[in-house]
């Protein structure tokens, strides 16, 4: 009778309900705002615009857009461990074009971090658990994974960093999603990031924060205008390295981001935000010196759709369309299952993750649980062991 209601379900079930990757529905492409964007884009005259080589650390045009949109859109984070001077009267810390190196996306740009800035053998700190996919980057690279320190009730535990004992020498750089993370959906607070910030810098640990999420959010930030939202991580590069000017420390605070979440992950438009140092090294890099910029076309549409709004206005469409579905999603999951389902007090307020923990003994078993949801349920979703890379290798 089991094969029989499987083989029926099989014909008749809907499509699966994937909760497993942070792709977007179909449903909420930016389809319209593309059509539009580059239908404007074609409008300048007979010579259409990107169709040469470009600049080693993108389209200055794209870079400056860029950098104003950014600025706008951050102006009431929570800057006051962010400037030298009066932290009572913090203001927000621009971005600037020249501190902007452009790519194919975030994973692009890890891979460009480590390519410049790291040798095979040397450590790497990340979260466990992280994004399921960003271990294999380091690898790729010979580098070495080494758990960073956790609260048990989620995040990075920056005190055991910051107050170690000397016994582990500081890595050559650190990893975190530290803006509605993935998986977790935590966030760490302006006070954790500046104490990270300042050690990193005065221990030459180059930070890279994955904020892909980070403004693809629905309660605080610039949506309130009550500075909820923590500054990024390359906000804090000018305090800390003026706290430690005349040390030996040469670390620094790199943000890594793109349009993938916020717009349209087919766009490939991404960035990385640093100190002058790092963006040079990745504008000499050597296949970015041979094939004259990342896609200058791209840049160009990226531009358009920035100089027009479509990236605003569809990023406000996701915030109202992601923003109800967590509330949606944590109350079906907090009432009916309160007693068999700890998912946090609150809905997540950004991003695309939320992290369940099922606490009947029946439920212990993710990989099994999975395959019961997809067979009978017709949804499925990513396990936790998934996100965790050292899974295995301590017992755990």
């Amino acid at each position: 009778k089991i094969e029989m209601i499987k083989t029926a379900r099989k014909h008749l079930k809907p499509a699966m309900i994937n909760f497993k990757k942070g792709h977007p529905n179909p449903s909420l492409l930016p389809h319209a705002e593309m059509s539009a964007t580059l239908l404007s884009l074609c409008r300048g005259g007979d010579r259409l615009p990107g169709l040469d080589y470009g600049d080693n650390r993108g389209c200055p045009d794209l870079r400056s857009t860029l950098a104003g949109f950014l600025t706008e859109e951050t102006s009431h984070d929570d800057y006051t461990r962010c400037r030298i001077g009066t932290p009572e009267t913090p203001a927000a810390v621009p971005v600037c074009p020249n501190r902007l190196f452009v790519t194919a996306g975030v994973s692009h740009g890890i891979d460009l971090l480590c390519a410049t800035n790291t040798a095979p053998g040397e450590t790497v700190w990340i979260e466990r658990p992280t994004y399921f996919l960003a271990a294999e980057i380091f690898r790729s690279h010979g580098l070495v994974l080494h758990q960073l320190p956790m609260r048990s009730g989620g995040g990075v535990d920056v005190g055991k960093i910051v107050g170690g004992d000397g016994s582990r020498p500081p890595p050559k750089m650190i990893y975190l999603v530290p803006s509605h993370h993935n998986p977790t959906g935590y966030t760490m607070g302006v006070e954790d990031r500046a104490v990270l910030a300042e050690w990193a810098i005065r221990n030459g640990v180059m930070i890279v924060a994955d904020e892909v999420y980070h403004l693809l959010d629905w309660e605080g930030g610039d949506k309130t205008g009550e500075g909820s939202r923590p500054a990024r991580f390359a906000a804090f590069n000018a305090v800390a390295r003026a706290d430690n000017a005349g040390t030996t420390g040469t670390g620094s605070c790199v943000s890594v981001s793109a349009l993938t979440k916020i717009f349209a992950p087919g766009v490939r438009t991404g960035w990385v935000e640093g100190p002058d140092d790092v963006v040079s090294a990745l504008a000499r890099h050597g296949y970015v010196e041979s094939m004259g910029g990342f896609a200058p076309l791209g840049n160009k549409i990226a531009a358009e759709a920035l100089r027009k709004g479509a990236v605003k206005r569809h990023r406000e469409l996701l915030r109202d369309a992601y923003g109800g579905r967590a509330h949606l999603l944590h109350g079906a999951l907090a009432g009916p299952l309160g007693s068999l389902a700890e998912c946090g007090a609150h809905p997540p307020s950004g991003g695309y993750f939320m992290w369940v923990r099922f606490l009947h003994p029946a439920l212990a078993d993710a990989a099994l649980l999975k395959e019961w949801c997809e067979e009978f349920y017709g949804v499925t979703f990513l396990p936790g062991g998934d996100c965790d890379p050292f899974l295995g290798a301590d017992g755990g």
